[in-house]
């Protein structure tokens, strides 16, 4: 409504002041910016442009149009502004609003009151200053003050501006949590000399002071004190000149915080400190070479000792590894290298000839580095002096195909060498040799002497292998020997008694004699065999019965082994299995004295065999001590008579002393002493209840390890026994060394004092006055005749043992016998008439005939056993009468082939055993029954009524192998042979 009343004024006036409105329209025409022109009523009576329209985004007619395309506060101010410009007020105020491209416009808004003869204005001119294109660049001059300050807090950078013609600075926002310090705490440059470390304060004054006269950039490092924290900081400080003709016109400078870098620096230096402490103290040598210059950059000190060349003179230079290499290695190490430039990691064993000459095996390992282009720049690598490494790995391989004591090759070398052998097909011989009882060398003086002989007889045999020869290790206590292309098999035998004989002779290892024997098995191919195992197991068999036939000797492997060796082979298969079974039981023979009052008595052990039956100790104590059971079989024995002393003592029945039979090699181990302890312990058993006997014949003449061990026995309370005294060579020795309790004489002198020999008679005077002068107990042993027992009596014996008075019993006997404590001599050893079973004629012959034997089944399993002599003692349609020094188990489990010769006729018929009578020491008597077929008996029977009436007209059996010596003495003979 204002604008309505006022607003004629101002046409009048325009019409008396025509002049005047003409020079504003032609201002506003003229002007650059937007020029309205409003009367007093608000109305636009002007503009100057024709396109305001596209500024405003509307076209106003008046100032009430404003309101409805403008904020409520822009149109207000406009109004505002308007008012007091009519009031004579000019006034000026900023305004937006947007236009149709909803883009917001900016103005500064100008309002001049137009009056006319000094009276009220009449009207308003306005300029409408477009700003839009300042206040943008404004907003992104801000917008990027903003970013570059958040970029400085975030990286930690200050900016700074020195004007040297005011000699001025300033500084960005940034530096002051920076530097932890506020603005009013820096009013000039010197005001940071407090916060920078006093060591950096002059460097820093002279980067300052240089910027006067400089033109160049400049860039310094200082230390700083952290306002706040306190905390050491490193800074780093670059200025850039902005030059003016040719003058500096001022200086643009950037403060960054480089802690963070400056730490990781320091602790990669002291990492890399650490690496290169390390690598200079490891026995390797860690290298790095520049590539393709091959420079070493690094190079660390262990690379000395392998090269033997120092490290000073290996940095920085170009070093010709090829110049190092063995001639032999060279190509293959060229060509390794070669595949690591292309980009393959290489590990390399190779031989080097070190600066000092010395030829050493190195590993080395090459590993190519490439830059971000792919260009090999650095070969990175180490390298370990491995001389000792292959020595060791040549010893293992060595080791895996020899033995490492002797230096032999062994059983892999073996059955490549037979393998070969027998493709080739020539003739070979091979000899398995045993040394024999060496296991006994191992435990009397241990095995570093055991070793030092085993590796003296190897090399003593190897020098005796011909040319056509090859000496192998099998184990500890086996060889053998190949013999290749042979032509004559006596060369081979005439070789097997060489060896023999010399290895018969004594050897001396650190003052011991030592006296070892061998036992030889031949087998030859393609005879015996045409694969390696076949050849080995043969050559075993033969060995085998050498071993059975008293050791030191050759055998020739038969198709069919002996009787005797075939029991060997079974009882040493069986004989772990006899001590899990408990197959195993003690006999008891009493030891009596003058008066036949048992005062003892000595265990022996009997093996109760499934097949063989009873088999004596005689058998089995040799095979237990070589296959290193006997310690087994010993414990088992102690523990067993403990354990029966015992039930006595418990059942308060008579207890008496047990003897028990010890091997040397027992004594020679440790903790036997402690076993006997440990169940003396827990049987609860006084010690003088026990007797050990150890046999006189040794190995060794001295043995501090026995001796050591039976002081220790004696110091228990047990008493020592000689066995078989009189049959070694240094019983004396015995005597005084290991102050013995007990002598058992052996039965051997014993023998003829029935027959008055006077010698024999005069050795046991001597023995029994000698251990009655020492106060050594004596017991005679084998005593089987009356007469013996009364000279012994004669000479004041302590004790008797023997058949005469008992053999050896099954327990329960043993019992009863103590309980009656009290045994009579037999005054004459009648043995009981057996009684005659057979339903046939049985023709006796005069003296014994020659025969065979040999086992064909066992428990219904045919076998191929070979041939063992027997004498025959008659012979009927029924059955035969034997004698053998075998002892063969009476049952009829085994079917046996005997074979005879009888006036010219040949015979050989199957039977079994029925009866046997032991009628000495290893000597059996065996009755068998035949089992004849009908053609058999037609052939026998005749034959045996021709040989009766020969023999009836005392005329010997024409064509009949008789034998005219004692039967005794061929069978020992036989035995020994």
């Amino acid at each position: 409504m204002l604008w309505r009343k006022v607003g004629n004024s101002f046409s009048k006036n325009i019409n008396r002041n025509n002049d005047l409105v003409t020079d504003l329209c032609s201002l506003a025409k003229l002007h650059p910016d937007t020029v309205l022109i409003f009367d007093d009523s608000g109305k636009i009576v002007s503009e100057n442009k024709k396109g305001y329209r596209a500024a405003f985004g509307f076209n106003p007619k008046h100032l009430s149009d404003f309101q409805d395309n403008v904020p409520e506060q822009t149109y207000r101010s406009m109004e505002t502004g308007l008012e007091q410009a009519l009031n004579g007020q000019a006034n000026k105020l900023s305004v937006s609003f947007t236009n149709n491209t909803d883009k917001p416009h900016y103005f500064h808004v100008t309002f001049l009151p137009i009056q006319f003869d000094k009276g009220p204005a009449e009207g308003v001119f306005c300029i409408f200053e477009n700003i839009t294109e300042r206040v943008e660049l404004e907003k992104a001059l801000h917008l990027k003050k903003k970013h570059l300050n958040n970029a400085q807090q975030v990286a930690k950078i200050a900016s700074w501006e020195y004007l040297p013609d005011k000699d001025e600075f300033l500084f960005s926002d940034q530096i002051y949590p920076l530097l932890g310090i506020g603005k009013k705490d820096i009013q000039n440059l010197h005001d940071f000399d407090h916060f920078i470390h006093h060591d950096d304060l002059r460097k820093v004054k002279q980067f300052f002071e240089v910027l006067g006269n400089n033109k160049s950039s400049l860039s310094t490092e200082f230390r700083f004190f952290h306002g706040k924290t306190k905390k050491l900081h490193y800074l780093k400080m670059v200025a850039e000149p902005i030059l003016l003709d040719d003058k500096v016109h001022k200086w643009i400078g950037v403060v960054k915080d480089c802690t963070e870098r400056k730490e990781l620096e320091q602790k990669l230096n002291s990492t890399m400190e650490y690496f290169r402490y390390m690598f200079n103290h490891l026995d390797a040598s860690i290298w790095l070479m520049e590539y393709p210059s091959g420079k070493m950059k690094f190079v660390s000190k262990g690379t000395e000792d392998i090269l033997q060349i120092p490290v000073n003179q290996l940095i920085d230079r170009p070093i010709q590894w090829e110049s190092f290499l063995h001639p032999d290695d060279a190509a293959n190490y060229s060509a390794r290298m070669k595949l690591a430039e292309g980009g393959q990691s290489q590990h390399i064993e190779t031989r080097i000839i070190a600066g000092d000459g010395t030829t050493k095996w190195i590993y080395k390992q090459v590993i190519p580095w490439f830059d971000e282009n792919s260009n090999l720049t650095y070969l990175f690598g180490m390298m370990l002096d491995i001389t000792e490494r292959v020595k060791i790995r040549e010893e293992l391989d060595f080791r895996t195909t020899h033995d490492a004591v002797t230096g032999l090759p062994n059983q892999i070398q073996l059955q490549q060498s037979l393998e070969a052998h027998c493709r080739d097909g020539k003739t070979l011989a091979l000899l398995y040799l045993h040394i024999d009882r060496l296991q006994i060398v191992h435990d009397a003086l241990g095995y570093d002497i055991a070793n030092k002989l085993l590796k003296e007889l190897a090399s003593w045999l190897k020098t005796m292998t011909p040319a056509n020869g090859s000496l192998f290790y099998v184990d500890n206590h086996h060889l053998v020997f190949l013999l290749g292309n042979i032509q004559h098999k006596e060369d081979i035998f005439a070789f097997a008694k060489n060896v023999l004989d010399n290895t018969r002779l004594p050897f001396h290892i650190e003052g011991y004699e030592i006296n070892v024997t061998t036992s030889i098995g031949i087998s030859f191919f393609p005879e015996n065999g045409d694969k390696p195992n076949i050849l080995l197991e043969k050559a075993r068999h033969a060995l085998n019965r050498a071993k059975k036939l008293g050791k030191n000797n050759y055998q020739i492997f038969s198709d069919s082994i002996d009787i005797s060796s075939y029991k060997q082979l079974a009882l040493e298969n069986d004989m772990r299995k006899a001590l899990e079974q408990n197959q195993f039981e003690l006999y008891y023979q009493p030891q009596v004295n003058m008066e036949g009052r048992i005062h003892s008595a000595e265990a022996l052990v009997r093996w109760n065999h499934p097949d063989w039956g009873t088999v004596s100790p005689g058998e089995f104590i040799p095979l237990a001590e070589e296959n290193h059971l006997i310690h087994d079989l010993t414990s088992w024995v102690i523990e067993e008579v403990c354990s029966q002393l015992k039930k006595w003592k418990t059942m308060e029945k008579p207890v008496k002393p047990i003897a028990i039979n010890v091997s040397p090699l027992c004594l020679m181990r440790n903790g036997f002493i402690e076993k006997i302890k440990q169940i003396l312990a827990d049987y609860e058993i006084s010690a003088h209840l026990i007797q050990l006997e150890i046999t006189e014949n040794t190995l060794l003449k001295d043995n501090e390890k026995i001796q050591s061990n039976l002081k220790m026995l004696k110091q228990l309370g047990l008493a020592i026994a000689i066995d078989d005294f009189g049959t070694g060579y240094s019983s004396l020795k015995y005597i005084h060394d290991f102050q013995v309790d007990i002598l058992k004489l052996d039965k051997l002198f014993l023998k003829e004092l029935a027959h008055d020999n006077e010698k024999d008679k005069a050795i046991v005077s001597s023995v029994i006055h000698l251990a009655k002068g020492l106060n050594i107990k004596i017991i005679a042993e084998g005593v089987e005749r009356y007469e013996q027992y009364q000279f012994l009596k004669q000479k004041d014996c302590d004790l008797i043992q023997g058949f005469l008075f008992s053999k050896p019993v099954p327990l329960e006997t043993w019992e009863e016998m103590m309980e009656t404590g009290y045994l009579k001599p037999k005054k004459k050893m009648y043995m009981p008439r057996r009684k005659e079973r057979r339903k046939f004629y049985r023709l006796e012959f005069p003296h014994s005939i020659k025969g065979e034997m040999t086992i064909v089944e066992v428990n219904n399993q045919k076998v191929n056993v070979g041939s063992t002599p027997i004498l025959i003692q008659n012979l009927s349609l029924g059955g035969i009468k034997i004698l053998s020094y075998l002892n063969l188990p009476v049952h009829s489990h085994f079917k046996y082939r005997f074979s005879f010769t009888l006036m010219g006729e040949t015979f050989q018929i199957e039977g079994t055993l029925i009866w046997k009578e032991e009628v000495k020491r290893d000597a059996y008597y065996y009755g068998a029954a035949f089992r004849l077929q009908q053609q058999e008996e037609d052939r026998l029977a005749p034959l045996i009524n021709q040989a009766s009436t020969f023999l009836k007209m005392n005329q010997l059996l024409p064509q009949t192998d008789f034998i005219f010596e004692n039967d005794y003495v061929y069978l020992q003979r036989l035995l020994s042979s």
